[in-house]
């Protein structure tokens, strides 16, 4: 059980680009594992993209616009509590949520503008975060099991 995280449980599926939501979206549970706690942490992660679409010829009014879409992942990390300082077991969840905007003028000078209405969704993605955590918690179980099973055998 001393080699629980080197055992080869680590899917660390991180997005290249993601973030955080600015309110960081996290919910925290602990569960016995063998009876050793475990702490498991959900965050939402998310990750932006842009496409700018139209023209701005310069004797005529611009029709350019910024067509975004913001997906949002869901990030399990375990930590066993006697070993905080090792790392955790991270899995990417596949419960994601998409949310999709447009805005006038460039994607350039929308970006804070995009920023701040993925922020504002923070209330959406909270009960669904929750939800897959809550549908999630037999599975965190049976990879705790799994890794278990794996350090075992060293």
């Amino acid at each position: 059980m001393s080699s629980f995280f080197a055992a080869g449980l680590a899917l660390a599926l991180a997005t290249s680009g993601a973030s955080a939501l600015s309110g960081d979206v996290i919910h925290s549970i602990r569960i016995s594992n063998e009876g050793t706690p475990v702490d498991v942490t959900y965050r939402a992660i998310t990750d932006v993209s842009v496409r700018q679409i139209g023209s701005s010829p310069p004797t005529r009014m611009s029709s350019v616009r910024c067509v975004w879409t913001g997906r949002v992942a869901l990030e399990r990390r375990m930590t066993r509590e006697a070993d905080h300082d090792g790392p955790p077991a991270v899995r990417v969840l596949p419960d994601e949520r998409t949310f999709n905007g447009s805005r006038h003028g460039d994607c350039m000078t929308n970006r804070k503008a995009i920023d701040t209405e993925m922020t504002r969704r923070t209330d959406e993605i909270r009960p669904q975060l929750i939800a897959a955590a809550q549908a999630d918690h037999g599975a965190a179980l049976a990879d705790l099991k799994t890794a278990s099973s794996l350090a075992s055998r060293d």
